[in-house]
């Protein structure tokens, strides 16, 4: 799993300078002893790197605690300012994230900067209290997906990908490509498999394009909150994604 975070308004680095994760993997509001659910730090001390720290219900209870097998991380300031970047194993391990596709789990970021015991300058869900954030009942809602749905064919090779948040609130940009000319259809369809909006049709030369999906049917009505399914066909080959609509 892939993370990152731009922290704009701070621009050093310094000792314990940290980008933390919660994950709430099995989305049960509590911190789970016999699972790798806990919290994930990308902390520079001299140097980058991740630690796992796995919390009881109960903060600051920590019953497991150590680097990260596999893991990487960095902070940098090249580009005037904090970044943070890590990349996070997936698997069963005490240390490792147990979720993928298909999965949704509770989750929640932040940064904390200025050294051992200073400000924790932003997290998401912006919701969440400065006394919320450690505990699993305030985390967001992340679902685990593939970052692109693609087919070969002798005819067209196809690339479908949104660009942006599994959860929709106001639109979604969807990128895709085909490799080959032909009949191209791009679409929005509902769990039942029925067609709720035509984003895209009509014959298509090779190249990457974008189309905008306002969470609107063909009739220009707000859709219901649920989960759709973007769907691209070139010459009866085709590729989907799935998007979550929440108001």
């Amino acid at each position: 799993m892939y993370c990152a975070v731009d922290v704009p308004k701070y621009t050093g680095r310094v000792d314990y300078d940290q980008f933390g994760i919660f994950m709430d993997e099995n989305r049960d509001l509590a911190w789970a002893t016999d699972s790798s659910e806990g919290n994930y730090w990308v902390e520079y001390v001299g140097g980058d790197s991740v630690i796992y720290r796995a919390l009881l219900d109960t903060v600051p209870n920590v019953w497991l605690y150590g680097a990260v097998s596999g893991a990487l991380g960095v902070s940098s300031t090249a580009r005037g300012h904090l970044q943070f970047e890590t990349r996070l194993p997936l698997g069963s391990r005490k240390d490792q994230i147990s979720a993928g596709v298909g999965d949704t789990v509770g989750y929640l970021q932040y940064a904390d900067v200025g050294g051992d015991g200073g400000p924790i300058v932003g997290w998401r869900p912006q919701t969440v209290t400065i006394d919320q954030f450690a505990n699993p009942r305030y985390c967001g809602t992340m679902i685990f997906e593939p970052v692109a749905a693609a087919q070969e064919s002798p005819q067209a090779k196809l690339v479908l990908h949104r660009v942006g948040p599994s959860i929709i609130r106001n639109q979604a940009r969807i990128s895709y490509y085909a490799a080959g000319k032909g009949h191209l259809s791009l679409g929005v369809y509902d769990v039942s498999g029925k067609l709720v909006k035509t984003l895209a049709s009509g014959q298509v030369t090779p190249g990457e394009r974008t189309a905008i999906w306002d969470r609107t049917d063909n009739s220009g009505h707000t859709v219901a909150n649920g989960t759709y399914f973007c769907r691209l066909t070139v010459d009866g080959n085709s590729a989907s994604s799935k998007a979550v609509v929440l108001h």
